[in-house]
């Protein structure tokens, strides 16, 4: 069950992701990741990005992500991690360099495309 706090920064997350991408934003999904967290700390949620295939880069997105999850960190106290993944990889991750984590990703996604509106 998601705490108050997390729903709260969720819809805000749910909200500048929606609000910056407009049209390429194909959904926002709140995951259990398999990545590992050597570096820093568990986040709250794990947050996967999809957006329309075209010429952009993942780490850019990402770090634009960071900055809109950093954004709302500040006003909820959500600690979220957000990945950028390509519609096509989304839809067929075979043969991605993270083909299992983006299968493991997928599996237990639950859309937040919702909570933008609410």
């Amino acid at each position: 069950m998601t705490s108050k706090k997390n729903r709260a920064g969720l819809r805000a997350l749910a909200r500048k992701i929606e609000d910056h991408y407009g049209n390429r934003l194909i959904g926002i999904y709140r995951v259990d990741s398999a990545m590992p967290y050597d570096t820093h700390e568990r986040p709250d949620e794990d947050i996967v990005v999809v957006l329309a295939d075209g010429t952009w880069r993942v780490r850019e997105e990402e770090d634009l992500l960071s900055d809109l999850t950093y954004d709302v960190m500040v006003e909820t106290d959500l600690f979220a991690l957000a990945w950028a993944v390509s519609k096509s990889l989304w839809d067929n991750p075979a043969g991605a360099p993270d083909e299992m984590s983006l299968r493991s990703m997928k599996a237990t996604a639950e859309s937040l495309m919702d909570m933008a509106h609410s």
